[in-house]
């Protein structure tokens, strides 16, 4: 079973990527969202002690700016809408393979053939108006080439109340 580690800012930093989507979904796409607060997803498809799990964990983490956890990073930010962004089964993921080499390193052996790390990225976007349509059309339009990306959306509600996603796009 693949294995999921959440990264997120801290609390009281300012989150760039975040902002650049609320500044480039205004002027774009004329939408009107208060906060974007981003979360890099890494999905380890391989079989992991508890200990190996931390070390990667703790790999994949800055200290200074950010925090994580296994599985779901909880308390979520206050959101209405969450869309999240992952590769296609296929396509280069080349954060996803420099996490493997970095996994590789820790572990100690290369990954067997089928295994591998997977990346994603979540945007947690606090608006007042903003339907599931537009919500589809910022992922769409502006964070996702849907080509090569998926997009998964969720209110707020179903994001709750769904079991943590540990699905990887293997081929």
């Amino acid at each position: 079973m693949p294995h999921r580690i959440e990264i997120a800012g801290k609390r009281g930093l300012r989150d760039a990527r975040g902002h650049d989507v609320v500044s480039r979904a205004r002027r774009y796409l004329g939408l009107d969202i208060k906060k974007c607060e981003t979360r890099d997803i890494y999905k380890i498809d391989t079989t992991l002690s508890s200990r190996d799990l931390r070390a990667l964990r703790q790999a994949f983490t800055d200290p200074v700016v950010s925090v994580s956890s296994i599985g779901r990073h909880r308390p979520p930010p206050r959101f209405d809408w969450l869309i999240e962004v992952a590769f296609r089964p296929g396509v280069t993921d080349n954060v996803g393979r420099t996490a493997q080499t970095l996994t590789e390193e820790i572990l100690g052996r290369p990954l067997a053939p089928g295994e591998a790390v997977y990346t994603s990225m979540q945007y947690f976007l606090q608006t007042q108006s903003l339907s599931r349509r537009d919500a589809e059309r910022l992922a769409l339009d502006l964070l996702a080439n849907h080509l090569l990306q998926t997009v998964a959306i969720f209110s707020r509600e179903e994001w709750l109340a769904a079991p943590i996603d540990t699905t990887v796009p293997a081929i």
